[in-house]
């Protein structure tokens, strides 16, 4: 089995490591071999004793800065990244993790430097790219937010918070109206978020295509029943004199809502229209 074959090479690279500790390639191996069977601690152990070697292994360095992230000791895990970079200066991942951590430190600024370091590594690199924007975001440099979230979704379309964020700074700078071609290329590429229907709904309503508006409102409805959706779907349906659908989706919204008093009157005019005044009479009073 992978997990004999793996206590097979931890003992190889056990007895390399502890003949020549500063062997660091042994070494790196054998924490490997630990993590891929899932004792971290021992894995942790050798990462801490190859990082105190005259000359750090990067890659083990770099893993004790993701044993830090995942503790939440980001200012540790800061250090890590720094020292694993000092040893392999165009490492990607400890470059662009060493931004991550300064983003949830709240330290944009520097955030936005080590971003950008991160980028000339790899230009194409998805999350360098939108955590670069959400940091130029934070301070409030939208612009950049709009260049660098606009590249990240073009590389992957198919992701809803780069669709949502990319819409939001798009509005800060004045481009409402190239929000609602972001969202339609998301849902093209199979988005399934409800704040983005929502939107094409409205964007729907206002083009006055109502059967549009309709599709994207109960898609809508579906991921996140709200009142205020429900109620929208069934103005459209009423315009689109699809009645009884419409009472159906007033319903759903009292019934989210029952104080709702504008669901309960257009769902009596709805009975009216269809001729059940009995039903009206209860809706209304």
């Amino acid at each position: 089995s992978d997990t004999t074959d793996l206590e097979g090479a931890i003992a190889e690279y056990q007895k390399a490591f502890d003949l020549k500790p500063d062997y660091s390639a042994a070494g790196y191996n054998l924490a490997l071999a630990f993590d891929r069977i899932e004792r971290y601690k021992e894995a942790h152990t050798v990462y801490k004793k190859l990082a105190e070697l005259p000359k750090p292994h990067p890659e083990a360095l770099y893993n004790l800065g993701l044993y830090s992230m995942d503790r939440e000791a980001y200012e540790e895990a800061a250090e890590f990244f720094t020292r694993s970079l000092a040893e392999q200066a165009d490492y990607q991942k400890a470059q662009y993790n060493l931004g991550l951590v300064k983003l949830r430190l709240d330290d944009y600024d520097a955030a936005v430097i080590e971003l950008n370091k991160a980028l000339k590594l790899d230009e194409h690199h998805y999350a360098s790219l939108f955590n670069l924007a959400i940091a130029y975001g934070k301070i409030e440099d939208y612009h950049h937010a709009v260049e660098f979230m606009t590249r990240a979704f073009e590389l992957s379309p198919g992701s809803d918070n780069g669709a949502i964020y990319l819409a939001r700074y798009l509005k800060e700078i004045g481009k409402d109206e190239d929000t609602i071609e972001v969202y339609r290329r998301a849902v093209q590429a199979g988005v399934n978020h409800p704040k983005i229907y929502e939107t094409l709904a409205r964007a729907a309503v206002k083009a006055k295509d109502d059967p549009k508006a309709i599709e994207y409102y109960r898609k809508s409805v579906l991921l996140d029943a709200k009142p205020s959706l429900c109620f929208n779907l069934g103005l459209a349906l009423r315009r689109e004199n699809r009645l009884e659908e419409s009472a159906e989706a007033y319903k759903q919204a009292i019934q989210l809502k029952p104080e709702y008093v504008k669901a309960w009157l257009n769902l009596g005019y709805v009975y009216i229209y269809l001729e059940n005044f009995d039903e009206a009479r209860k809706c209304i009073n």
